[in-house]
């Protein structure tokens, strides 16, 4: 299968949404037609988590930053990302959805970068 995913930034303040990625394709890796097509977008790979837990998706982050984000008056923002898998405007809530991650913070910074978190 694949997914489509949209990234976006919220104010820790007021929770507004402050901005928005372009769509970014995942594509099942065990699956065989899994192969993307190099003439798409990017697409990056999602694999099941183990026979076991075949209802949940295991997934890590990497290259992720942020450039410029807002100062206070009186401090830096102490920036971290949460993860949490929804259901498109279509789809039947699976045991998936709703699942939540969140990377380490990087405190002080307004140009955090995550390498690879999970």
């Amino acid at each position: 299968g694949t997914w489509s995913v949209v990234v976006r930034y919220f104010s820790g303040e007021k929770g507004t949404c402050l901005a928005s990625s372009s769509t970014i394709r995942l594509v099942r890796l065990d699956e065989e037609s899994s192969t993307p097509d190099s003439s798409e977008d990017e697409s990056h790979g999602i694999e099941r988590a183990s026979p076991n837990t075949s209802s949940l998706h295991q997934f890590s982050i990497s290259g992720l930053g942020a450039q410029a984000l807002r100062r206070g008056m009186f401090f830096q923002p102490d920036p971290y990302v949460k993860l949490r898998i929804l259901p498109g405007d279509i789809n039947k809530f699976e045991p998936h959805h709703g699942q939540r991650k969140q990377t380490s913070q990087v405190e002080g910074s307004v140009n955090p970068s995550w390498k690879k978190q999970v």
